[in-house]
């Protein structure tokens, strides 16, 4: 059996969906299991239950069942056995899969290299869209990397940064597959995920960042299209639009791309969930998320629904998602092969 170690307890939509996606896709070939591994910097990131702050607290009663949508998301795709750093080196998997997700970004794991996959001397290692988070390692982080994954079957990155690290910083070989979100098709989220069409029309906003140009561009097309605006706000100040979804576990919120008539958003998964699913979107990106989603853009050609202003919007300017299914659906291949060498290896 195939183990997949990712970030798979974090309350994040991007997270929880990229680790079902690679379960499901590695499942089609060899069985396969998402090891239900606890980070201590995770762990601590999304645990509410000693923390005293006004703030925290109010936070901790609005997304509570938010939470518990995920934590029973989390339960049903990950192993019943759990483990922490004391303990995971008793699995017994041949072969162990790192990624998706920043799992060898240290300040995400605190420096945790069981990511690294190291000390399991038993199993073939591989990685699938694993990602650096940074552009350069800090240069007391290099030795670390070069060891742990020299010892490594096949090396694929999630981004064209990691694979320039790979490549100048390590010296290995590494090739850039996509988001695991991408590797099923809109009908297979659809049937997985038993996504129910609806006829409520809605432009919906994902957006990290509340801001008023969201807002506006949201506005411009409710109105141009007759649309109600639907919000998955983040922030619990976030109180714009007609209806606020604050509390969707893991399914709600495909099922709310799946049925949107049109997307605003400055996510990257935001963005790939609009285009594996066709919809007509505009997309901002700044700081941390702004290569991720100008990289899938350009792969996908669609370079021109990434906006910086209201006067950028044209309603008129329609996606022709033919041509854009037709990249998306050789990447997919390329990808499902990379996975298939891993399974075959």
């Amino acid at each position: 059996m195939i183990g997949i170690l990712t970030f798979n307890r974090a309350i994040n939509y991007g997270a929880v969906l990229q680790s079902f996606a690679l379960k499901e896709s590695l499942s089609k070939y060899n069985s396969c299991e998402i090891i239900n591994y606890k980070n201590d910097l995770i762990e601590k990131a999304y645990d509410f239950s000693k923390d005293i702050f006004l703030e925290r607290m109010y936070k901790k009663i609005t997304i509570s069942k938010k939470i518990s949508e995920f934590n029973s998301f989390i339960s049903e795709i990950s192993s019943k056995n759990i483990y922490d750093i004391n303990t995971i080196h008793t699995i017994k998997h041949n072969k162990l899969v790192c990624g998706s997700d920043q799992v060898w970004n240290f300040n995400c794991s605190g420096n945790d290299t069981t990511y690294l996959l190291n000390g399991f001397e038993n199993a073939k290692k591989y990685s699938y869209a694993a990602s650096f988070g940074v552009s350069r390692l800090p240069e007391d982080q290099v030795e670390i990397f070069r060891d742990s994954l020299s010892e490594f079957k096949y090396i694929s990155v999630r981004e064209e940064t990691g694979k320039k690290i790979c490549r100048e910083q390590l010296g290995l070989d590494a090739e850039v597959v996509v988001d695991p979100t991408l590797l099923l098709t809109k009908a297979e989220w659809k049937d997985k995920l038993n996504i129910q069409t609806k006829q409520k029309k809605y432009v919906l906003i994902y957006a990290f960042d509340n801001n008023d140009l969201i807002k506006k561009v949201a506005k411009k097309i409710a109105k141009v299209y007759g649309l109600s605006i639907y919000n998955l706000a983040i922030s619990g100040r976030d109180f714009f639009g007609n209806k606020l979804f604050k509390n969707a576990g893991p399914q709600e919120w495909v099922s709310l791309f799946y049925n949107a008539i049109f997307v605003v958003t400055d996510s990257f998964h935001g963005t790939a969930f609009s285009i594996n699913f066709n919809k007509p979107f505009y997309t901002f990106a700044k700081n941390d998320r702004k290569s991720r989603i100008v990289d899938i853009l350009e792969l996908m050609g669609l370079q021109d629904r990434l906006i910086t202003c209201e006067e950028q919007v044209n309603t008129e300017n329609i996606i022709d998602y033919k041509q854009v299914n037709k990249r998306l659906e050789e990447e997919r291949q390329k990808s499902l092969a990379y996975i298939e060498r891993i399974v075959n290896d």
